[in-house]
């Protein structure tokens, strides 16, 4: 689902690309790195990662697999961060790749062939 206990950095990055992202609590003493202002429909993105932010901020994560299909949900970064293995989907790849794009300080993982 992508929630973590660290505490909150200032301003929220990801620890392994160090892009800028939205952090957002969970209301479960843990926090959410989202892709930053990223929305997508509930079909481009795998089960489990559905995320909503509250008016508050909170984050909440939407786990049912009957979605409809236009709605739009937010999803964690490192489901398109450059440091992770390339997803499967066409609209998370084409994030990771524009994400991998955008810097070049690290080794970009080879895509796995199957």
């Amino acid at each position: 689902m992508g929630v973590t206990n660290e505490p909150p950095r200032d301003p929220s990055t990801c620890p392994e690309c160090e892009f800028r992202q939205d952090r957002h609590p969970t209301g479960r003493n843990g926090h959410v790195l989202l892709e930053h202002q990223r929305h997508l429909p509930a079909r481009d993105i795998p089960a489990g990662h559905h995320w909503l932010v509250r008016p508050d901020g909170t984050a909440i994560n939407i786990p049912g697999a009957e979605l409809p299909a236009d709605t739009r949900y937010r999803f964690p970064h490192r489901l398109v961060c450059p440091c992770g293995t390339p997803p499967s989907t066409p609209a998370l790849k084409a994030l990771w790749d524009h994400n991998s794009g955008l810097t070049a300080h690290f080794n970009r993982p080879a895509a796995e062939s199957g």
